[in-house]
């Protein structure tokens, strides 16, 4: 086996039957369905079988890091099939030496991955996946036992070089979830937690919803997906608060409608700013229980505007209205008395003990 370039099968057998064909199958992870293909093969006078086939990474579309199973079905001349076991291998990245770190995190069995001499890199992922992990829980819930396989690669170039070897590559700087693996970069110990306190949380929600979704997950609606990868980097709005608050200011905020179905390829930093702050107004409106419950209905395959009425019990234009009118700045005056307006009651109360102190009436 070869990483990104092939993978070889071969099957000896000894048997005095005459065979009429050999068939090879394969399924991994992320394929729907198993591969299979009819395998030249020799037999010998002395009833020796020997069957071989070399297939391509690219062939077989496997994803890094997935687990491959093989097995054999040998048909003689008379009809009867006889199935050999299935056989598992890992398909790893063998171009790196990875050090491993594994850990049970509340059921999720966690599995983190890393190059290099230091021991801190891993630590460093670990400590962020304590962080986060908990508040993703809370918002969607997975089987006990989910496998939670994570890479980090010293540079994006080898992080990319890994998906484009095997047929993949990022879509929007992201790894497709349906892979089963969450793979980032963290270039070293000393910058590990600056590198990876954003893209691992993010990661780890399109992770963790497709996990949850299954074949509903194409169909979560975009502002959902990105959204709530941004609430779990735990800075929703830092990032996009300019580009959003002039949008808003300039009411030229991308329609919920159209961010239900895709995101705006020449408006995609505004997309990412809006979907943060559209979810952080679910957790902050209307609390945790409903962002969950917004969660569970798109993982079922509900549709943006029935999971908002069903969930939030108001239509999609109400909810995108209501959202507007919380991110429209106040006037100067009701802001600077909404910030002040203690301070100034207590300053007017003074002066008017003062008033009623200095124009008393005078005791005859």
């Amino acid at each position: 086996m070869t990483f990104g370039q092939k993978v070889d099968f071969s099957l000896t057998a000894v048997t005095d039957l005459p065979l009429e064909t050999i068939t090879l199958f394969i399924q991994h992870t992320g394929a729907n369905a198993p591969f299979s293909a009819n395998v030249p093969f020799t037999q010998a006078e002395d009833g020796l079988v020997a069957a071989e086939q070399t297939l391509t990474a690219q062939q077989l579309g496997l994803p890094p890091f997935t687990t491959i199973t093989y097995w054999w079905e040998v048909a003689t001349a008379d009809g009867t099939v006889i199935p050999v076991p299935a056989q598992t291998v890992a398909y790893q990245d063998d171009r790196f030496n990875w050090k491993q770190l594994m850990a049970e995190e509340g059921g999720t069995a966690v599995t983190i991955y890393w190059t290099g001499e230091e021991l801190e890199t891993g630590g460093v992922a670990h400590e962020i996946l304590r962080e986060r992990l908990p508040r993703l829980k809370a918002i969607l819930p997975l089987p006990s036992g989910t496998l939670l396989p994570i890479f980090l690669y010293p540079s994006s170039a080898d992080l990319r070089a890994a998906l484009r070897l095997n047929g993949h590559d990022w879509a929007r700087e992201h790894v497709n979830p349906a892979l089963g693996v969450v793979m980032v970069t963290a270039v070293n110990s000393k910058t590990a937690r600056d590198d990876l306190s954003r893209p691992l949380p993010h990661e780890l929600a399109h992770f963790w919803l497709y996990q949850a979704a299954g074949t509903h997950y194409e169909t979560i609606p975009p502002w959902f997906k990105e959204g709530l990868a941004v609430w779990l980097e735990g800075d929703e709005l830092a990032a996009g608060e300019r580009v959003l608050a002039t949008a808003v200011t300039q009411n030229t905020t991308i329609p919920l409608t159209e961010l239900c179905a895709t995101f705006p390829a020449d408006r995609e930093a505004l997309a990412d700013a809006q979907s943060a702050a559209l979810v952080s107004f679910v957790q902050v409106r209307y609390g945790e229980r409903a962002l969950a419950d917004l969660a569970a209905a798109f993982a079922v395959g509900e549709g943006c505007e029935t999971a908002v009425s069903e969930v939030l019990g108001q239509s999609l234009t109400e909810f995108e209205a209501n959202w507007l009118t919380a991110e429209r700045p106040r006037p100067a005056a009701v802001q600077f008395f909404r910030e002040n307006g203690l301070w100034l009651l207590l300053l007017l109360g003074g002066f008017v003990i003062m008033g009623l102190l200095i124009f008393r009436p005078k005791m005859l």
